[in-house]
């Protein structure tokens, strides 16, 4: 079970669509509500919880830059620790949203469990003063954010106080290399309780936090920093916390999910889980995505892109496809899209007649193809375009080969592999939802003009007994050719067809088929060229190029598929 750790106080309207956008997970909500916050009226507000969230009873009053905030995180840790069926404890305030799929934020918990910012303070003199100092916050009359004309001398707790500093003095602040970051982090069971064991042992630590600035930025992060020693930080190993505190009133308060998604690509903090500060209405939003279920995956697991972006989409206003620029093969692919966009019952436009009209409500689609790999910069140049946007981004079916600099950086992506190796790579990188799909070639549909005209044309031939019984070696002759032999007649390469035009990506398409249909028997490294001979029923040799494109689609689709296809060698 993952524990969602809650600390309320003042957004009882973003706390229940926080906890619904979780529901149907292992993750389980448990809430610490100020106690200077009446709990009957923050209910109220709030409106029914999940039944299996927690809200606790024994609460604290919690000052903002004091050690009551940690206080607060204790009581929230242990009362989590105590159900030894709990696994993770990740912390969040009562107005924070989450950002993707229910299911994929607690995948990406139960992957990277322990995300806490640590970075050490030697060279930061503000933040290795808060340490240093003597401070004393927890109270009206002391504390950092209380108005001046609310304050009153609360004498008992005052009392200990200057005891408790006098002592302090003393003794010194503990030698520690101390570490901060976000108040906000995800720790498994073992570090949680280590955090709560060193706290309740120690108490020279626990008096050098308690009268420290801010402890709830120090504290578990100076801890978990010695714990797991100098161990590079990765951006998983980092808070799961989007916030801005670059505008003001600081932390900003975001109430557009258009805004959250332009700060993220600004900021290159695509690994996030969760954001705040939300107001209620984005709060609602944000819920109503993250209960839109991925389809659960794995590398055995085929899906219809036609099928699937439907329900990750589902409050979209179009689909904006752009094609894959490239030869005939290419074509053949952007032909049997435009044949799947007409028949998904969705709303969908080209790119380029729809690129002065982006807006919120648009979903972005690449389409597939070989494109993808180092040998074509222009495919990452046009995707690098499309996330300029700020809008979702979709790849189609596709071969990816390295670059993991670019996919490490890009916003999250929502792509089809349409091989496993490629499927491998992107998984790598967490921000991506990565899906297992056929080439949308193959579903390229001949019942329909132009192309059944080109199935009669070769069935009459076959009838008449005139195809061609030599084999066409349709071999490539570009960079990715593999095998040293004659090129024979490269027919993917016969033009180079301008995709933003509908007839004409048609007439490419039909130039391909047109090419192949006439011969008995076909040799190839092109994919296309053997998915266009598996659609048309033509026996064709296969061969392998040096990306391994028509192996590995191959090995996926074409073989179960087309029994007309075979590996040569």
């Amino acid at each position: 079970m993952i524990a969602l750790l809650v600390l309320g106080s003042a957004s009882p309207k973003t706390l229940a669509p926080l906890l619904e956008s979780l529901a149907g997970t292992s993750i389980r909500a448990f809430v610490h509500i100020d106690a200077k916050t009446d709990l009957h009226t923050y209910l109220a507000e709030s409106g029914p919880l999940p039944p299996s969230t927690t809200v606790l009873a024994d609460r604290v009053a919690v000052y903002w830059g004091g050690w009551s905030m940690m206080e607060a995180t204790f009581r929230l840790m242990r009362t989590a620790l105590a159900d030894p069926a709990v696994e993770i404890l990740t912390l969040v305030s009562d107005d924070t949203a989450v950002l993707r799929p229910a299911s994929e934020v607690e995948r990406s918990l139960r992957e990277h469990p322990i995300r806490v910012d640590r970075h050490p303070v030697d060279t930061n003199e503000l933040t290795r003063s808060r340490y240093e100092g003597l401070y004393f916050l927890d109270s009206i009359a002391t504390g950092a954010a209380v108005p001046v004309d609310a304050r009153r001398a609360e004498v008992d707790i005052l009392r200990r106080a200057v005891d408790d500093l006098t002592e302090l003095a003393a003794l010194g602040k503990k030698p520690l290399r101390v570490h901060t970051g976000s108040q906000w982090w995800s720790l498994d069971r073992e570090s949680a309780q280590h955090v709560l064991d060193c706290v309740d042992t120690d108490r020279h630590l626990r008096q050098s936090f308690r009268y420290s600035a801010v402890p709830d930025e120090s504290l578990v992060q100076t801890l978990i920093a010695e714990r797991r020693g100098p161990s590079r930080v990765r951006p998983y190993d980092r808070s799961p916390m989007l916030f801005d505190f670059s505008r003001q009133p600081a932390p900003f308060t975001f109430t557009e999910a258009s805004d959250v998604r332009r700060f993220t690509r600004e900021t290159q903090q695509h690994n996030k889980l969760f954001v705040r500060k939300v107001s209620p209405p984005l709060a609602a939003e944000l819920s109503r995505r993250a209960l839109v279920r991925k389809p659960e995956i794995d590398a055995q697991t085929i899906v219809d892109p036609f099928e699937v972006l439907p329900h990750l989409f589902p409050d979209t206003r179009r689909f904006v496809w752009m094609p894959n620029g490239g030869n005939l093969g290419d074509a053949l692919i952007a032909a049997a899209t435009k044949q799947r966009f007409g028949g998904a019952g969705v709303e969908w436009v080209d790119f380029q007649s729809a690129s002065s009209s982006l807006g919120e409500g648009d979903v972005l689609v690449y389409g597939g193809g070989g494109a993808l790999t180092p040998d074509y910069p222009g495919a990452f140049a046009a995707l690098t375009t499309m996330h300029e946007t700020g809008l979702p981004v979709v790849v189609l079916p596709s071969t990816v080969r390295g670059r993991h600099d670019f996919w490490k950086s890009t916003p999250p992506t929502t792509v089809f592999c349409r091989d496993r190796r490629s499927f491998a790579e992107l998984t790598l990188h967490e921000q991506h939802s990565v899906f297992l799909a056929h080439d949308l070639a193959i579903s390229c549909s001949l019942e329909v003009q132009p192309f059944a005209a080109v199935v009669s044309f070769r069935q009459a031939l076959i009838d008449r007994g005139m195809l061609i019984p030599e084999p066409l070696p349709a071999f490539r002759v570009d960079d990715e050719r593999l095998l040293d032999r004659e090129p024979g007649i490269d027919v993917s390469a016969a033009w180079i067809p301008r995709m933003d035009e509908p007839a004409e990506v048609d007439s490419a398409a039909l130039l391909l088929l047109s090419q192949l249909a006439p011969f008995r028997t076909v040799q190839t490294d092109r994919l296309h060229v053997a998915i266009a001979c598996g659609i048309l029923g033509i026996d064709a040799s296969l061969f392998p190029d040096r990306n391994g494109k028509l192996r590995e689609v191959y090995d996926l689709s074409l073989r179960s598929r087309f029994p007309t296809l075979t590996w040569a060698e």
